[in-house]
């Protein structure tokens, strides 16, 4: 099996005319130009902090369940 997908390979390799294939592209959209440009910098800016607030608040909701727990826990040792 491993064989005949060599073989296979081999073939369409030998099928394509890599000097018509140019050796660098350029990209449709430059985002360089597009990350300079202050709109999108505060777009990538309110995203980032979004994430940040959405993924802070299972951390303090974690740790708001620890605090509760450790507080019920030495509450059942003082009876």
């Amino acid at each position: 099996m491993v064989r005949k997908e060599q073989t296979k390979r081999k073939s369409i390799v030998d099928k394509l005319d890599l000097a018509l294939i140019p050796k660098s592209t350029k990209p449709l959209i430059d985002t360089k130009k597009v990350l300079k440009h202050t709109v999108a910098k505060v777009a990538l800016c309110g995203v980032a902090i979004y994430g940040i607030l959405k993924v802070s608040k299972y951390f303090v909701s974690a740790y708001a369940e620890l605090i509760r727990a450790s507080k019920n826990l030495s509450d059942a040792h003082k009876y």
